[in-house]
């Protein structure tokens, strides 16, 4: 059960600024009535104004309602990694209009809350698994069974390497190079226990870069060394 206890006081937040809009309202009423007018006709005589106003609320209106929306149904919490259009970061505030994302940089963006209508919104802190891929280029001078000792060696790497769950390799022949498409799954909790507080951004980059370098080592050890051919390049 994840623990929406810091969304809970937007929620609050929410429910003191309806009420105090309430009894703006109610008062208002109540002292046109007090002043001896027709709180109703005068409303209703607005007409034209009335409409401009509603319409230049619009804006703040679609915010705010999105904001309910996102509060309801809980699609994050403050805390959660999110990517929507172009920005990706911690979610840091729930506002009334809008939410504030922490970049890896440490700039902060405020995202209106109606942008979930426009653009995907990807919880990427919702996620058991991550996929990603590395690329490497093994040396068109080669020979078949250099080439096939290689790829062995590669899938064996990948299989004994505990940081991934899964792999697959692809093998794409170039003219100058035979370029090796390794695409692997990590699951995130797996990497949480053996590397202490790694961000959940920098999982795949990090589980990437040690297959990387393992498979380098274990084909450095192997016949097949880049010191005696251009063996091994990352793309």
């Amino acid at each position: 059960t994840r623990d929406y206890g810091e969304s809970a006081e937007v929620i609050i937040g929410f429910g003191r600024t309806g009420f105090v809009l309430i009894l703006w309202f109610v008062a208002i009423i109540v002292s046109i009535e007090v002043a001896g007018f027709n709180s109703f006709s005068l409303i209703a005589g607005l007409g034209i104004g009335s409409l401009a106003i509603a319409f230049a609320a619009q804006d703040a209106l679609g915010n705010i309602l999105a904001g309910i929306s996102l509060l309801v149904q809980k699609h994050f919490a403050v805390g959660d990694y999110l990517k929507i259009g172009e920005n990706e970061g911690r979610v840091v505030n729930l506002g009334l209009r809008s939410f504030i994302l922490e970049a890896r940089d440490g700039s902060r963006v405020s995202i209106p809350n109606k942008s979930i209508n426009v653009h995907p919104l990807h919880n990427l802190s919702a996620r058991k698994k991550i996929n990603d891929n590395i690329y490497l280029q093994l040396s068109s001078s080669l020979t078949s069974q250099e080439l096939e000792s290689s790829i062995a060696i590669i899938k064996s790497t990948c299989s004994k390497f505990d940081l991934i769950s899964g792999y697959r390799v692809k093998i794409v022949e170039m003219k100058f190079t035979h370029n090796i498409n390794i695409t692997f799954s990590t699951i995130i909790d797996d990497v949480k226990e053996q590397i202490k507080d790694i961000d959940i951004l920098d999982i795949a980059p990090t589980v990437g870069s040690k297959l990387y370098m393992e498979i380098f080592s274990q084909l450095e050890k192997s016949e097949l060394t880049p010191d005696t051919k251009i063996l091994f390049m990352q793309n």
